[in-house]
């Protein structure tokens, strides 16, 4: 080895723990998605975010007296105690997924897909593992509901391949056809060639997959619409004027079809460039 083109560092990240002197403690990167929520900053995104910790609130000590100034939030923006009983919630959940993973119990993914982003959560007998967030780019936004439920499988266990090669786990979906297509009991054929291939993808991976409605997939619904959440309002009559003020039936079926994203400098500029 050519000891000047060597690098030394105290820490390594590998197979999702980060290993340094006499210490071995889970990697950050498992829990970036939930330290980068953003605060709600409206009842519909509070609901998502109230949704979730409550899936976790046997993990969260004291989680009552915790979660009340949330449950009990009616006004917008948060102010410095909400937000900082919001932080405090994002630790807890955080500090219940660091925890030494035991290799004799079986692993689940739950997955979910919206229009602009996918995640998943991994877990063992229901408590966290990790978590991944992942938003669509480019044509991935225009691929039918089947293909994001489809994509969000196949992008997690890619992910968490680390911990799930050589080992039985289950996928939670809230695609009936998704958990159809790939149960790999299954004896019908697959017309689409992509969830084809994604499904031949899967061959190594041993696994049970089932079909959740959508209304037990809480905690997943908060991290698909993150960004979703982040926009205000003013961010959408700015955005409207950008576009030289088009109708609210034109305006609608812009933000469903692009999803916003993109900064709303870049927005401006799309639409400069179109005109």
């Amino acid at each position: 080895m050519n000891e000047n083109k060597c690098v030394y560092s105290t820490t390594l990240d590998f197979l999702g723990y980060r290993i340094s002197h006499n210490t071995l403690s889970p990697d950050l990167e498992r829990l970036a998605p939930l330290f980068n929520l953003p605060t709600p900053t409206d009842q519909k995104s509070l609901k998502h975010i109230v949704g979730m910790f409550s899936y976790y609130a046997k993990w969260i000590s004291k989680f009552s007296d915790k979660i009340y100034l949330l449950n009990n939030l009616s006004k917008f923006p948060l102010n410095s105690q909400q937000v900082k009983a919001f932080e405090s919630l994002k630790v807890e959940l955080a500090n219940a997924a660091i925890q030494a993973i035991d290799e004799n119990i079986l692993f689940t993914i739950e997955m979910d897909a919206s229009d602009f982003a996918i995640s998943a959560t991994l877990s063992q007998d229901g408590r966290p593992v990790a978590f991944h967030s992942h938003t669509l780019q480019g044509s991935e936004q225009y691929h039918s509901s089947v293909e994001k439920e489809a994509q969000a499988i196949i992008e997690s266990i890619h992910h968490w391949r680390h911990f799930l090669l050589g080992r039985h786990f289950t996928l939670i979906t809230n695609q009936c056809s998704v958990a159809f297509m790939y149960n790999y009991k299954a004896t019908s054929k697959i017309e689409n060639d992509k969830i084809m291939r994604w499904h031949i993808a899967l061959s190594p991976n041993s696994y049970d997959i089932h079909y959740h409605p959508r209304s037990s997939n809480i905690a997943l619904d908060a991290f698909t619409r993150v960004r979703c959440s982040a926009i205000s309002s003013h961010s959408l009559y700015e955005l409207h004027a950008a576009l030289c003020r088009p109708g609210v039936v034109c305006l609608h079926h812009f933000i469903r079809s692009r999803n916003l994203p993109y900064s709303l400098e870049n927005m401006k500029q799309i639409c400069r460039n179109s005109s």
